[in-house]
């Protein structure tokens, strides 16, 4: 019911690993992400998902830019 009305946006995770190996992060540090990523979006009153481009957070980076697939990607560095 939701995406007939409005355009639901998802933030995917990639770790990079050494060796530029992008893997999804385990549960656990996917949840802080995430956690993280939200906190950042209401304290800083972000609006709308090409405010979440170039974003800086705590252990992660947005991406250059969004496409228009729904799915914004976020870096993080692995904790190896």
């Amino acid at each position: 019911v939701i995406n007939s009305r409005v355009k639901v946006w998802k933030a995917d995770f990639k770790e990079v690993h050494p060796g530029a190996v992008m893997r999804t992060p385990n549960a656990g540090r996917l949840k802080t992400l995430r956690g993280r990523l939200l906190r950042q979006i209401i304290n800083e009153d972000i609006m709308s998902p090409e405010q979440l481009v170039s974003i800086i957070g705590d252990g992660y980076i947005g991406p250059d830019s969004i496409d228009v697939s729904g799915n914004i990607l976020f870096h993080s560095i692995a904790d190896d």
